[in-house]
């Protein structure tokens, strides 16, 4: 019987140290996203008004960008690469992606 105890506490304990690393490692993957959006909102921001994007919208007809790529200040390691994209005036688009896939990024540097 006390084996039995001793063997279940150790097994216990052994799912516990994984549990306990598996929210380590998602706190982690938390505190970067956290990092990145502190980035983003340091960022120099500039608001236009109406008149403003009226004004910048009736200057192109189409908006083409050919093989972008971008990597943060400071790293060496891309996160966009090859990126296509053609915009066509009078035409609404929807830029959806996953936490940390680069769809904030990829707006800023288009607008």
């Amino acid at each position: 019987m006390f084996t039995s105890i001793v063997g279940n506490m150790i097994s216990l304990s052994k799912v516990i140290a994984f549990q306990l690393s598996e929210l380590i490692l998602e706190f982690s993957t938390h505190y970067e996203y956290a990092n990145d959006f502190n980035d983003f909102l340091k960022l120099e921001k500039t608001v236009l008004g109406v008149n403003e994007v009226m004004k910048k919208s009736e200057a192109f007809e189409n908006l083409e960008i050919r093989n972008l790529k971008f990597k943060h200040k400071g790293s060496d390691e891309y996160i966009l690469k090859n990126i296509n994209l053609s915009l066509k005036k009078g035409t609404s688009y929807s830029l959806v992606g996953l936490n940390g896939a680069g769809s904030v990024t990829r707006f800023l540097i288009s607008a």
